[in-house]
């Protein structure tokens, strides 16, 4: 499927990996940068595209971020380019769905998603999202498992 973003889509997908990179940096720990960032007031703005917040730098929208009680410091071994990638995917998938971040988080294993990188990380935008929508559904992988599919 080819979806179709809008150039400030596009735009806030790339500072958004930013963001997750800089959270790489200060420490964050993947799965909780991603859990937090999808329920975080600062990810709903950059879904809604609220000006006062897109024009902002990568710096300011990750201070922002951080004040929203991302744990950082946790480690120092942690590959920016998996953040990165993290950061940018779930933005795309995000405006590509029409699904809010905190909507996506509920929808669909994010954590595991993120966890498949190496697999992943190679595909185009368009491709990963449709991963995301096959493999990683949240509701259609338990009811695979209830009834043993």
């Amino acid at each position: 499927m080819n979806y179709d973003l809008s150039f400030d889509e596009k735009n806030m997908c790339r500072k958004i990996g930013s963001v997750f990179e800089l959270a790489a940096q200060a420490g964050c720990f993947p799965p909780d940068a991603v859990k937090r960032w999808c329920l975080s007031q600062t990810a709903q703005g950059i879904y809604e595209l609220n000006e006062s917040l897109i024009c902002q730098s990568k710096l300011y929208i990750f201070h922002d971020f951080q004040r929203e009680g991302l744990p950082c410091n946790i480690t120092t071994d942690i590959e920016e380019d998996l953040m990165y990638w993290a950061g940018y995917i779930i933005t795309y998938a995000s405006f590509a769905l029409r699904l809010s971040p905190k909507q996506l988080f509920s929808a669909y294993d994010l954590v595991s998603f993120i966890g498949s990188y190496d697999v992943l990380h190679t595909l185009s935008s368009d491709r990963m999202t449709e991963e995301l929508v096959t493999q990683y559904d949240i509701l259609k992988n338990t009811k695979s498992k209830l009834w043993g599919e």
